[in-house]
């Protein structure tokens, strides 16, 4: 019976070291991401950066150092662009027709642009949030010009859920 155990407990510990070696090997690589401003935009809790796309209201994206990188807002959710399972929920949610949802989305989308495209904002990391979504996109709050971007959607009606 020890043998046995023995013989689990070894396959455990190489397992478990496999996983510690390839965790470490991933997060080397974000090491080397450094704005030109000398922040890493992984790993640092505030940084500033510049927006280079815009996908949808609470989606974005920025270059740095070629590689293009997703920033998914955590503190407020917009409606989607197109007619999707998510859409058809958030507009049962609000009590609205889907249409009206996409109008919103797309609304949504483009004040991001007005606000955001190819400009500096702050990008605020959350501890109680994991530090990437489910599409390795980083999570965070955003800030332009000193606001937290969530009170300018709030403002205009633009939010399908609020965190």
């Amino acid at each position: 019976m020890k043998n046995y155990l023995n013989k689990y407990k070894n396959k455990f510990w190489l397992i478990q070291t496999l996983f510690f070696i390839l965790v470490i090997m991933h997060l080397s690589c974000y090491e080397n991401i450094i704005s030109p401003s000398g922040q890493n935009i992984f790993l640092d809790d505030t940084c500033t950066v510049l927006i280079t796309s815009v996908t949808d209201g609470d989606t974005y994206e920025v270059t740095e150092q070629d590689d293009k990188i997703r920033i998914q807002v955590i503190d407020f959710d917009c409606y989607e662009l197109k007619k999707t399972n998510k859409l058809l929920e958030q507009a049962e949610f609000a009590g609205i027709v889907p249409d009206s949802a996409v109008a919103l989305g797309q609304q949504a989308k483009r004040l991001a642009e007005r606000l955001l495209l190819n400009r500096k904002v702050l990008l605020v990391r959350d501890s109680s949030v994991s530090n990437f979504d489910s599409f390795s996109g980083l999570n965070r709050k955003v800030y332009v010009n000193g606001e937290n971007i969530k009170e300018i959607f709030k403002f205009y009606n633009l939010l399908a859920l609020e965190e």
